[in-house]
């Protein structure tokens, strides 16, 4: 795929698309159907029409509709926060219509065609509105392992981190529930205590014919049942997202398998005066848990992209 023709279409409004549309719809379709086709493979949805091999152009964009239609909702809306979503309850939310609409400044055309006509009006909202998905969005269930670290504890509060730091975690493990990393750290008796848990992910490599990056959020909760003190995640209690990992290539030749996708066990914990300190991720199978964004707005990513 080699993008955006052009060369012999003008882009910038539906009125500069206008003339190619009347005497080229084919190529004008054509490259819709491509983008279409580039986006619809990388969510594994049902291929996009081959406009070269209709007869009939309004019979093609009532298909090139339906299959835009089929697909938008799977893309995230990376302009919203920013594209980051950490310590958030929502974390990458999908495109919607208001959306899209909000974004292009444009209102979607009710039809594709206007009487025997080809809408350039729906041509130039489908450039816009493809131009915007380039993040996939994955919220299947996914593999993630845990291990642990046993706990220690100490009347003086450095050395009882110092053991941590010095203890031996334990093998990863494969976890098929809903739980995952946690770190609590707890003043009873005069003693601390501390305890660490670890998650990591093993995905899926998708493999697509391009090149994306990778966001992986998970789950944090703080627990109800305890009292927090200047805790490591300064969010109000309850659920929320933080970013697990960012920014790692995956080539498009990649092979389907799995890879382990960063861990979390790094995080230190502060010094709790009279309660319980605690996080838990929840890193297990639970569909929601995770949030993984494939990202092809990158060098070897999606080719139909704005120019």
């Amino acid at each position: 795929m080699a993008g955006w023709n052009t060369t012999d279409i003008d882009w910038t409004s539906a009125a500069t698309i206008e003339p190619t549309l009347a005497s080229q719809p084919y190529l004008v379709l054509y490259n819709i159907a491509e983008a279409l086709r580039e986006r619809s493979a990388t969510v594994m949805t049902p291929d996009t029409p081959n406009v070269l091999q209709r007869g009939d152009p309004r019979g093609i964009v009532l298909d090139l509709d339906a299959s835009y239609e089929s697909i938008y909702g799977q893309f995230v809306n990376h302009t919203d926060n920013s594209g980051v979503w950490n310590d958030t309850a929502s974390p990458a939310p999908v495109w919607t219509e208001a959306a899209l609409e909000t974004a292009t400044g444009l209102s979607r055309p009710a039809s594709p065609v206007r009487g025997d006509l080809l809408s350039s009006d729906w041509v130039f909202w489908m450039y816009s509105a493809i131009n915007l998905l380039l993040w996939a969005l994955d919220t299947t269930t996914r593999d993630s392992s845990t291990r642990f670290k046993p706990e220690v504890n100490d009347a003086d509060w450095s050395t009882a981190v110092a053991k941590l730091a010095a203890a031996s975690w334990s093998s990863w493990s494969a976890y098929a529930s809903t739980g995952g990393a946690s770190h609590t750290a707890q003043l009873s008796s005069g003693k601390y205590y501390i305890d660490r848990g670890a998650v990591r992910l093993d995905t899926i490599v998708v493999p697509t014919a391009d090149n994306y990056k990778l966001d992986v959020y998970t789950q944090f909760q703080k627990n109800s049942t305890y009292t927090y003190e200047n805790n490591d995640y300064a969010v109000s209690e309850g659920n929320f997202y933080r970013v697990f990992t960012d920014a790692t290539s995956r080539s498009g030749n990649v092979a389907a398998g799995t890879v382990t996708v960063g861990n979390i066990d790094t995080n230190s914990m502060s010094q709790p005066t009279t309660s319980i300190l605690n996080w838990i991720c929840y890193g297990g199978r639970s569909v929601g848990k995770w949030r993984l964004l494939r990202k092809y707005d990158m060098t070897g990513g999606f080719d139909y992209v704005a120019p």
